[in-house]
Protein backbone atom coordinates (compact mmCIF):
# COMPACT_ATOMS: atom_id res chain seq x y z
CA UNK A 1 0.00 0.00 0.00
CA UNK A 2 1.54 3.33 -1.04
CA UNK A 3 -1.28 5.60 0.10
CA UNK A 4 -4.44 5.68 2.15
CA UNK A 5 -7.29 3.69 0.66
CA UNK A 6 -10.27 5.51 -0.81
CA UNK A 7 -12.28 4.68 2.33
CA UNK A 8 -9.50 5.91 4.63
CA UNK A 9 -9.13 9.08 2.56
CA UNK A 10 -12.84 9.85 2.81
CA UNK A 11 -12.68 9.28 6.56
CA UNK A 12 -9.73 11.67 6.93
CA UNK A 13 -11.63 14.33 4.98
CA UNK A 14 -14.65 13.82 7.26
CA UNK A 15 -12.32 14.36 10.23
CA UNK A 16 -11.25 17.71 8.80
CA UNK A 17 -7.95 16.88 7.12
CA UNK A 18 -7.36 19.52 4.44
CA UNK A 19 -7.47 17.96 0.97
CA UNK A 20 -4.71 20.36 -0.09
CA UNK A 21 -2.31 18.37 2.09
CA UNK A 22 -2.86 15.24 -0.03
CA UNK A 23 0.13 14.27 -2.13
CA UNK A 24 -1.66 11.63 -4.20
CA UNK A 25 -5.07 11.16 -5.82
CA UNK A 26 -7.24 8.27 -6.93
CA UNK A 27 -8.31 9.06 -10.46
CA UNK A 28 -11.32 7.18 -11.76
CA UNK A 29 -11.23 5.58 -15.19
CA UNK A 30 -14.46 6.91 -16.67
CA UNK A 31 -14.71 4.01 -19.12
CA UNK A 32 -15.11 1.47 -16.31
CA UNK A 33 -18.10 1.08 -13.97
CA UNK A 34 -16.42 -0.20 -10.80
CA UNK A 35 -14.91 2.74 -8.88
CA UNK A 36 -12.59 1.43 -6.16
CA UNK A 37 -11.18 -1.52 -8.10
CA UNK A 38 -10.45 0.54 -11.17
CA UNK A 39 -9.23 3.76 -9.61
CA UNK A 40 -5.66 4.62 -10.49
CA UNK A 41 -3.42 6.40 -8.01
CA UNK A 42 -1.38 9.31 -9.28
CA UNK A 43 1.05 11.56 -7.44
CA UNK A 44 0.95 15.32 -7.11
CA UNK A 45 4.16 15.58 -9.16
CA UNK A 46 2.60 13.58 -12.00
CA UNK A 47 -0.28 16.05 -12.10
CA UNK A 48 1.96 19.08 -12.40
CA UNK A 49 1.29 22.50 -10.93
CA UNK A 50 -1.88 23.25 -12.87
CA UNK A 51 -4.45 20.51 -12.71
CA UNK A 52 -8.14 19.93 -12.15
CA UNK A 53 -9.66 17.04 -10.28
CA UNK A 54 -13.03 15.63 -11.16
CA UNK A 55 -15.63 15.28 -8.37
CA UNK A 56 -15.20 11.49 -8.50
CA UNK A 57 -11.45 11.74 -7.90
CA UNK A 58 -10.34 11.20 -4.30
CA UNK A 59 -7.36 12.77 -2.52
CA UNK A 60 -4.98 10.29 -0.85
CA UNK A 61 -2.08 10.61 1.55
CA UNK A 62 1.25 8.78 1.43
CA UNK A 63 2.99 7.62 4.60
CA UNK A 64 5.24 10.69 4.44
CA UNK A 65 2.24 13.04 4.21
CA UNK A 66 0.53 11.31 7.15
CA UNK A 67 3.66 11.48 9.29
CA UNK A 68 3.76 15.25 8.75
CA UNK A 69 0.56 15.48 10.85
CA UNK A 70 2.06 13.65 13.84
CA UNK A 71 4.19 15.76 16.19
CA UNK A 72 6.94 14.33 18.42
CA UNK A 73 6.35 10.73 17.40
CA UNK A 74 8.18 7.48 17.75
CA UNK A 75 8.00 5.02 14.84
CA UNK A 76 9.12 1.43 15.20
CA UNK A 77 8.88 -1.86 13.36
CA UNK A 78 8.72 -5.11 15.29
CA UNK A 79 7.57 -8.70 14.89
CA UNK A 80 4.17 -9.86 16.11
CA UNK A 81 3.01 -13.42 15.49
CA UNK A 82 6.01 -13.85 13.17
CA UNK A 83 4.83 -10.96 10.93
CA UNK A 84 6.16 -7.41 10.60
CA UNK A 85 4.15 -4.93 12.70
CA UNK A 86 4.42 -1.15 13.02
CA UNK A 87 4.08 1.12 16.03
CA UNK A 88 3.59 4.88 16.18
CA UNK A 89 3.53 6.62 19.53
CA UNK A 90 3.13 10.14 20.80
CA UNK A 91 3.05 11.20 24.44
CA UNK A 92 0.05 9.50 26.11
CA UNK A 93 -1.13 7.54 23.05
CA UNK A 94 0.05 4.84 20.65
CA UNK A 95 -1.26 3.01 17.58
CA UNK A 96 -0.03 -0.14 15.88
CA UNK A 97 -0.97 -2.02 12.73
CA UNK A 98 0.25 -4.47 10.10
CA UNK A 99 1.51 -1.63 7.89
CA UNK A 100 3.19 1.66 8.70
CA UNK A 101 0.62 3.58 6.67
CA UNK A 102 -2.26 1.95 8.60
CA UNK A 103 -0.63 2.84 11.94
CA UNK A 104 -0.09 6.43 10.76
CA UNK A 105 -3.69 6.65 9.48
CA UNK A 106 -5.00 5.46 12.85
CA UNK A 107 -2.84 8.01 14.68
CA UNK A 108 -3.99 10.91 12.48
CA UNK A 109 -7.62 9.86 13.07
CA UNK A 110 -6.99 9.86 16.81
CA UNK A 111 -5.32 13.28 16.65
CA UNK A 112 -8.28 14.69 14.67
CA UNK A 113 -10.90 13.45 17.18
Amino acid sequence: MIATTIEQSKHLIERGVDINTADMYYSHDYNIDEYEDDAQIITQSELGQHFSLFPEDTPAWSLTALLDFIPDMELAKFTKDEKPWYFIGVPHHQEDAETAIEAAYKMVCWLKE
